[in-house]
C-alpha cells in the first residue's frame, strides 16, 4: 500500500500526552517493564516538565521542524525574563520566567540555548547519512492502533513513508556513550514498539534508524540502524509484557517486581 500523510494523526505534543491514560505508549511500557508499581504511581501524578525535557523539545523542533516553526513557538528571553542584577535570564522553572512566558504566549528560550539548537541543527544537516534520512518525510506524526489487544499510541520524530522508515532523534552530552545509553534506556524496546504499531497500521515492518547529536561543541552526530534481529528480540520482549500490562489494568494489581527474594 502507498502510505500517505493523511494516514497519520496530527496534533500537538500536549494533545498527544493528554491521552496517556487511554493509550499505552512505549515509555509507559518500558516503565511498566521496570516496575508496574512505578508505572501506576507515575500515571497518577501530574507530568513533570524538567529543564532537560524542555531543552530536548526545543532541539527536536529546531532540527526536525525548522527555524520558521521554531520561531512560531519559541521566543528568546528578554524583558521581565531578565534578572536586572545579573543581566542574565531567570531560570526556566522560576515564577519570573514563567510569568514572562505567559505574557508572551510563547515558550521562552535563552540565547545560549538557542545557539546550541542552531549548532546541533547545522551538525545534523552536515552529516551526510543523517541529512539523507531527513531529506524526505515529515516530523511528529502520530499513530493510534490496537496492538497486542490494547490501545496504543506512538509519536514518531521523523517518518519517511515512501521508504517505510522511522527515524528517532536523541540528544546526548557525549556520543561515545550512545551505545551504552541505547542499552541502559532500552531504546530497542522503544523502537520495536513503534515498529509494532506501524506494522498493525500498514502491514509491513519499517526500517528504523536513530540519529544521536551531541549538545556540546563540536556537536558530533552519529547514525545507528537497528537490525531486524535487534528489533525482533525487543518486540518479543514487549509482546510478552503487554499481556501482563493488560492484566494489571483489569485487576488493579501493580507489583513492584521485587516481591520475591533475589540472589547475587
Amino acid at each position: 500500500m502507498t502510505i500517505q500523510q493523511t494516514d497519520f494523526i496530527w496534533e500537538t505534543a500536549e494533545e498527544y500526552h493528554s491521552k496517556a491514560k487511554d493509550y499505552l505508549s512505549s515509555h509507559q511500557l518500558m516503565t511498566y517493564e521496570d516496575s508496574p508499581a512505578i508505572y501506576a504511581y507515575q500515571l497518577a501524578q501530574p507530568k513533570a516538565d524538567t529543564t532537560a525535557f524542555r531543552f530536548g523539545r526545543a532541539v527536536h523542533t529546531y532540527v526536525l521542524e525548522g527555524e520558521q516553526v521554531f520561531n512560531e513557538d519559541y521566543l528568546v528571553a528578554g524583558g521581565d525574563a531578565i534578572n536586572a542584577k545579573t543581566g542574565k535570564p531567570y531560570g526556566y522553572d522560576t515564577k519570573k520566567f514563567k510569568d514572562w512566558e505567559k505574557a508572551q504566549g510563547k515558550t521562552g528560550i535563552t540565547e545560549e540555548d538557542l545557539d546550541i539548537c542552531r549548532g546541533m541543527a547545522e551538525a545534523v544537516r552536515s552529516h551526510t547519512i543523517a541529512a539523507n534520512l531527513l531529506a524526505s518525510g515529515f516530523p511528529e506524526a502520530v499513530l493510534r492502533e490496537t496492538y497486542c489487544d490494547t490501545p496504543c499510541q506512538i509519536r514518531i520524530d521523523w517518518t519517511n513513508p515512501s521508504a517505510d522508515t522511522i527515524v528517532d532523534l536523541k540528544t546526548i552530552s557525549d556520543i561515545t556513550r550512545f551505545e551504552y545509553q541505547f542499552k541502559a534506556f532500552r531504546y530497542a524496546n522503544q523502537m520495536a514498539f513503534y515498529a509494532g504499531v506501524w506494522r498493525v497500521k500498514f502491514g509491513v515492518m519499517p526500517s528504523v534508524s536513530m540519529i544521536a547529536v551531541e549538545s556540546n561543541p563540536p556537536y558530533r552526530v552519529g547514525v545507528w540502524s537497528l537490525t531486524p534481529a535487534t528489533l525482533k528480540d525487543a518486540r518479543i520482549y514487549n509482546e510478552a509484557t503487554i499481556p501482563k500490562f493488560i492484566q494489571s489494568k483489569q485487576t488493579g494489581i501493580y507489583p513492584t517486581n521485587y516481591e520475591n527474594e533475589r540472589y547475587l
